[in-house]
């Protein structure tokens, strides 16, 4: 069955490798896509401000750490927010 809407737009553009890091629970994921991809899926998936920045920070390779002392939040929240973050993505793909 043909995938439609935003996922089939996703299905086309996220690579398996990639799809399986964002769909497996506890499996990190570089969140490094191509500019285009990024600013999409920033505009379809209804991240939060705070989630937008995590997202760009992760995508230019950014440590946990890094971002956190950046962020001026812990380690565990800049998790909580890629966690989230992932199952936005994960929605639509």
């Amino acid at each position: 069955m043909p995938r439609s809407g935003l996922a089939g737009r996703y299905n086309m553009t996220i690579s398996a490798e990639l799809r399986e890091q964002l769909t497996t629970p506890g499996r990190r994921a570089s969140l490094q896509f191509p500019r285009e991809l990024r600013e999409q899926l920033e505009r379809d998936c209804g991240f939060t401000d705070e989630e937008v920045e995590i997202l760009r920070l992760r995508g230019r390779g950014w440590s946990y750490k890094q971002i956190a002392d950046e962020c001026h939040v812990c380690e565990e929240t800049v998790r909580n927010r890629i966690r989230r973050i992932k199952n936005k993505i994960a929605t639509l793909i």
